[in-house]
């Protein structure tokens, strides 16, 4: 009777260890899947979306430290931006955090 209960405890943490262990595997596969796809996207030549952000995202940073202080020097005024975000942006778009 006993050994029949410790088959049943046996079997039901098996059940629960193994779920777990097929949760791990495909929340692995996933990550590896989007980080393949990245990388095809990077290799790809030609215009891209991600070529265009970093594009526009530097352009604003030249703006920024190369155009308003030219023009502040002789008196006109620009729009200046924020670039606190420009520069999260510009860091999520190389990958780091």
């Amino acid at each position: 009777m006993i050994s029949v209960i410790v088959e049943l405890l046996k079997s039901g943490m098996d059940f629960f260890i193994k779920k777990k262990t097929i949760e791990k595997e495909v929340e692995h596969t996933t990550a590896e899947g989007q980080i393949e796809v990245n990388k095809i996207e990077v290799e790809k030549n030609g215009i891209h979306w991600r070529n265009v952000l970093g594009l526009v995202l530097t352009l604003i940073i030249l703006y920024s430290y190369i155009v308003i202080p030219f023009f502040d020097f002789f008196g006109i005024v620009l729009i200046n931006l924020p670039l606190e975000p420009i520069f999260r942006l510009l860091m999520v778009l190389l990958g780091g955090m």
